[in-house]
């Protein structure tokens, strides 16, 4: 049983929604099967069944087989599988890198030209220490009317509650989407006093989130901290540890071209990424096997 949620986990992490990994799975035993014993095996309604099945077969993950009375589903080998799913993975991160390289194109004839690149595109450096900066932030957020999409992961001193200008946003219909790189790196108040968290307690405060409001899914590793505002504007933080804490700066700009971009990574980070309860599961497999 172990195995098959590993599996599941996996599925997810590369892209499978929970239907198409419950489906995969009931697959798995090599026999050709209808769409409804598939529907039965995956313990999903069988009105769901036939989208993923056309789906798979597109993908080329089963076969469609054709008898005298029904269409029958056999799935191929889960090597064969794997190149396809690799490939695939590798043609749209070579198109992103390809966006990348278009993308700098675009900003390159913006970049240092003066006064004159402010008719196109807007960039505002935000310099100074972390409080500064976090006030320049939510300003930001206080002016959202949509959507606030956010790679980020947490440091320093993280409160668990929820702050008023997120949850006014949030009230006001606003979509406010996470995603947190699994990180321990930072410090929660007890007792009057700031301490370190155990992967446990970072959970519950991704969990705590998500009650009031917050879309989160956690990820081992970010190679870029942002925030797309509105689809519009797109804030990035500068990290470097050599650069003192006085002297940090963040940069803002608006631009719609140059944020499509970024909503581009997010969106892909995102269907790559565990949910939270994803990753309590995973986290309880590793420990349980451990």
């Amino acid at each position: 049983m172990e195995n098959l949620d590993e599996i599941k986990l996996y599925l997810k992490k590369i892209g499978f929604t929970e239907n198409e990994s419950k489906v995969f799975l009931a697959l798995l035993n090599g026999s050709q099967m209808s769409a409804s014993e598939v529907a039965k095996a995956a313990g999903i309604r069988r009105t769901d069944i036939y989208d993923i099945l056309k789906v798979f077969v597109e993908r080329g993950y089963c076969n469609e087989i054709e008898t005298n009375t029904i269409l029958k589903y056999e799935i191929i080998d889960p090597r064969v599988i794997s190149d396809k799913i690799i490939h695939d993975i590798k043609t749209e991160s070579s198109q992103k890198i390809d966006d990348a390289s278009e993308l700098l194109k675009k900003v390159i004839p913006f970049y240092n030209t003066g006064g004159n690149y402010g008719k196109s595109m807007n960039i505002e450096l935000v310099r100074g220490f972390n409080k500064h900066r976090m006030i320049r932030f939510m300003e930001l957020i206080k002016n959202s009317k949509e959507e606030i999409l956010m790679m980020n992961r947490m440091e320093g001193e993280v409160s668990k509650e929820a702050d008023n200008i997120t949850q006014d946003f949030i009230r006001r219909g606003g979509i406010y989407r996470s995603i947190y790189e699994v990180s321990l790196n930072f410090k929660v108040k007890r007792d009057e006093k700031y301490t370190g968290v155990t992967l446990n307690e970072f959970i519950d405060i991704c969990k705590f989130y998500e009650e009031n409001g917050e879309q989160i899914r956690l990820t081992k590793m970010l190679t870029v901290i942002l925030v797309v505002f509105d689809r519009e504007i797109v804030y990035l933080n500068i990290h470097d540890k050599s650069i003192p804490k006085h002297n940090k700066t963040d940069i803002i700009v608006r631009n719609k071209e140059f944020a499509q971009f970024f909503v581009n990574i997010f969106e892909l980070c995102w269907n790559q990424s565990f949910t939270v309860d994803e990753f309590r599961e995973m986290s309880l497999i590793k420990s349980s096997s451990a």
